[in-house]
C-alpha cells in the first residue's frame, strides 16, 4: 500500500537528498545545482536548465509570460518566476482597472542561507558575465539529457545504499506538497510552483488573488522546515526580506475594498431617500427594487453566489433559525451543485427584514388589485407591478449607476479575502462551490465538519461585510 504522500519525498528521503547535496555527493556540480533548484522551485529539469541570473530586481523583465522560466536574483538572494494563469480569463476593461486591486503575474521568494551557500558562488560568477539584463546560469553546451543521465545514476546509487525510493518526479513535487500541508490550498501551491491544476480545479485559479509576501512567507516556512528537521538551521535563520514591493498576484478582478465601500454607501443613501418618499405607486416600486438589489448584494458578498438567476430560489432554502442558506448556482454531472452556506447575523437579519417587507408589499398590491404571486424569495417589480425574476441582467440594470463592473467580482474578491483571513484553502473551496466528482463536501462519505466550517467562514464574511459598510436596512413595513 502506498503512503499517503507517495507523489512526494517523505521526511527521511528528503533528508537523505539534502545531506547528499550539502556534502557534494550527488554527482557533478551542475547536476547538484539542477537537483537543488528542482527541489526549491518545483520546476522540471528542462526548465531549470534554462535558468537565468540577474544582478537585481530592476533587471527582471517587466512582463513575465512563462511560469516554467525562473530567474535567480543575486542582490536579493531570491528566485523569481511568472505565476500560472487560468486557461481563459475575461479581459479587464480600461475603465474598470482603477477600481481593482493592482495585480501582476510575478512571484519572488527569498532563498534561505543554507541553500544559497550551494548556489551563491555559481550565481556570483554567472552574473559577472552578464552583459545585458540577464545571463545564463548553465553553459549552453550543457545538455539536459546528460544531466538527467548522471542524476539517474546517482539516485539509483543513493536508493540502493539507503533503501529509499527517490525519483526526480518526487523531488519536483516536494514544494507543492509542502505548501498544501502548510496552507491547505492547492491554488497557493500552484502560484508558487507553477504547477498546472487539473481541469476541475482551474476555476480556483481563475478567482484567486494573493499577496506575494504571504506566498513567500509560506514558501520560506516550508523550505526552511526541511533544514530544521535536519538540525541544519533554525526558524530564525530564514530571510527576513519578504516584501519585494510587488502587488498581489492572480485575478485582476478583485475590487478594492474602499471602492466597494463607497458603492454600498451610495446604495444605502439612495434607499434612505426612496424610503422618505415611498407614498406613490412609482416611488414604492423604486424603493422595493433598490431594496431588493441591496439584499441580493448582501447575499452575493457573504456566500460567493455566482451571478445567475435567483440567489435564493425558494423561501424554504433560507433557514433563519439555524442561520444558513442553500446556494444552487451551478449544474454538475449529477444535475446539481448545491451547497450549504452559513450566514453572518447581519445577513440573517437583513433577509428577515426583506421577508417582512415582501409580505407588506403583497398586501399593498392586493389592495390595488395586483396579484403578486412570485414563488421565489427575491422579486423585482416591473412598471405594471408584475413580478420580475431576479436575473443577473435585472440586478445589473438596477445598480449600474453605482456598480458598473461584472457582478461576479464578488467571487474574485471573496476567495483572496477569505484566505487573507486565515480560512483554510479546502474550506474556501467548499464555500466557493469548487469541487469535482467524488469530492462533494456533503456526499455520503464526506468528513466535512459543518460546525468547523461555520466557525471559520462566518467571522471572515462578517469582517468583509463590515469592511464594506453593509448594514441592515428596513423595508416599508417598519
Amino acid at each position: 500500500m502506498n503512503p499517503p504522500r507517495w507523489e512526494s519525498l517523505n521526511e527521511y528521503e528528503r533528508g537523505l537528498l539534502l545531506k547528499a547535496l550539502l556534502e557534494n555527493k550527488l554527482g557533478s556540480a551542475n547536476t547538484r545545482l539542477h537537483v537543488l533548484l528542482v527541489l526549491l522551485t518545483g520546476r522540471s529539469l528542462e526548465s531549470i536548465s534554462n535558468t537565468l541570473v540577474v544582478h537585481n530586481r530592476s533587471q527582471l523583465p517587466k512582463t513575465f509570460t512563462d511560469p516554467e522560466r525562473i530567474y535567480l536574483i543575486r542582490g536579493d538572494q531570491a528566485w523569481a518566476s511568472a505565476v500560472p494563469e487560468p486557461p481563459e480569463r475575461r479581459k479587464l476593461e480600461a475603465e474598470w482597472a482603477p477600481h481593482m486591486e493592482v495585480s501582476e503575474n510575478k512571484f519572488i521568494a527569498p532563498i534561505p542561507d543554507a541553500y544559497w551557500q550551494i548556489l551563491g558562488s555559481r550565481v556570483e560568477s554567472a552574473t559577472k558575465r552578464v552583459r545585458k539584463k540577464s545571463g545564463i546560469l548553465f553553459a549552453k553546451n550543457l545538455s539536459t539529457e546528460s544531466v538527467a543521465e548522471e542524476l539517474s545514476i546517482e539516485i539509483k546509487k543513493l536508493n540502493k545504499l539507503t533503501g529509499a525510493r527517490i525519483t526526480l518526479k518526487r523531488i519536483q513535487t516536494c514544494v507543492f506538497e509542502g505548501l498544501i500541508h502548510q496552507t491547505s490550498d492547492t491554488v497557493d501551491a500552484s502560484l508558487v510552483t507553477g504547477r498546472k491544476l487539473p481541469t476541475g480545479q482551474s476555476a480556483n485559479l481563475y478567482y484567486h488573488t494573493r499577496a506575494v509576501e504571504i506566498l513567500a512567507a509560506d514558501y520560506v516556512d516550508v523550505v526552511n522546515a526541511w533544514l530544521v528537521n535536519l538540525g541544519l538551521s533554525s526558524q530564525s535563520m530564514a530571510p527576513t526580506n519578504l516584501d519585494f514591493g510587488l502587488p498581489r498576484v492572480g485575478s485582476p478582478f478583485c475590487v478594492r475594498l474602499e471602492v466597494m465601500r463607497d458603492v454600498v454607501s451610495r446604495l444605502r443613501v439612495q434607499i434612505a431617500e426612496y424610503r422618505k418618499t415611498a407614498y406613490s405607486r412609482a416611488s414604492i416600486r423604486k424603493f422595493h427594487n433598490l431594496f431588493t438589489a441591496y439584499a441580493i448584494l448582501q447575499v452575493m458578498w457573504s456566500t460567493g453566489f455566482r451571478a445567475v438567476r435567483d440567489p435564493i430560489a425558494y423561501p424554504y432554502e433560507f433557514n433563519e433559525r439555524r442561520g444558513f442558506v442553500i446556494i444552487t448556482d451551478k449544474v454538475d454531472d449529477n444535475l446539481g451543485h448545491s451547497r450549504l452556506v452559513y450566514l453572518p447575523e447581519l445577513v440573517v437579519d437583513q433577509l428577515r427584514r426583506y421577508e417582512a417587507h415582501r409580505q407588506h408589499i403583497n398586501l399593498r398590491l392586493n389592495e390595488i388589485g395586483v396579484e403578486a404571486s412570485a414563488e421565489t424569495f427575491f422579486v423585482f417589480l416591473d412598471a405594471k407591478f408584475q413580478p420580475e425574476l431576479a436575473t443577473p441582467k435585472r440586478l445589473a440594470d438596477e445598480i449600474q449607476w453605482t456598480f458598473p463592473w461584472p457582478l461576479n467580482v464578488n467571487r474574485h474578491t471573496l476567495r483572496g479575502f477569505l484566505r487573507d483571513q486565515g480560512v483554510p484553502g479546502y474550506l474556501v473551496d467548499v464555500f466557493m462551490g469548487h469541487w469535482g466528482v467524488g469530492t462533494e463536501p456533503l456526499a455520503k462519505y464526506s468528513s466535512l465538519d459543518l460546525f468547523d466550517m461555520k466557525s471559520w467562514i462566518v467571522p471572515a464574511t462578517a469582517a468583509l461585510l463590515d469592511a464594506l459598510g453593509f448594514g441592515v436596512e428596513a423595508g416599508l413595513d417598519a
